[in-house]
């Protein structure tokens, strides 16, 4: 079955907004997120924090850094860890997501319902719990990609679908974005796309014109 999901496992989508509330200082996030899930030491480092959901599910939290100057006792640079950038949790994978991954055009278009219909039933269940989001769109490019927002205090959840890491094919998490800004969120292009320059640089830094 090339729709992946692990039996029984539903998104905890109240914890998941709640970090939206939280500070993104990273103590107290990494608070928040052990008081729900398991941090892993083995697969975290300064810029990357894995917490576990389940055996193989994990929230993967990323955080802005800046080199302190120092080295470790190893030679390796002392990072200072500024805030946390941006969290997610895929749940879902569709890793034949080609239509050359698949004898015929049929059986590629029934597993494309089956991705869509399983984004679908999460944002209903999202919705149920959450309420409306505060938008929803849908890419124009091949993928077609869906999405929905909901807005926080200090943040954004956000349910898509994805091309976030094609060697796992495409994918439905939950994401949580940082969003310090005042106005709500405007995206444009691929949706994807969009997200990612978000978590370039951390608020009140501005990338060369030449980036």
């Amino acid at each position: 079955m090339a729709i992946i999901s692990v039996p029984g496992f539903k998104p905890p989508v109240e914890k998941l907004y709640a970090l939206t509330n939280v500070a993104f200082e990273p103590a107290a996030f990494k608070a928040y997120c052990e008081s729900f899930s398991q941090f892993d030491p083995t697969c975290s480092d300064d810029d990357l924090w894995q917490f576990k959901l389940a055996p193989d599910l994990s929230l993967e939290v990323s955080l802005w850094v800046e080199d302190t100057g120092e080295k470790t006792a190893t030679g390796y640079p002392k990072l200072r860890q500024l805030a946390v950038s941006c969290a997610s949790l895929s749940f879902i994978c569709w890793d034949k997501w080609t239509i050359e991954d698949h004898p015929s055009m049929a059986e590629y278009q029934k597993e494309q319902e089956l991705f869509d219909e399983a984004f679908a039933d999460e944002l209903r269940r999202a919705t149920e719990i959450l309420g409306a989001s505060l938008m929803s769109g849908r890419n124009s490019d091949k993928g077609a990609h869906r999405y929905a927002i909901w807005r926080g205090q200090h943040g954004l959840l956000i349910l898509q679908q994805s091309a976030h890491d094609l060697q796992f094919g495409y994918d439905i998490n939950y994401w949580i974005q940082n969003w310090s800004r005042t106005e709500d969120p405007e995206p444009e292009g691929v949706f994807m796309d969009w997200l990612h320059k978000q978590t370039l640089v951390p608020p009140g830094f501005q990338l060369p014109d030449t980036w």
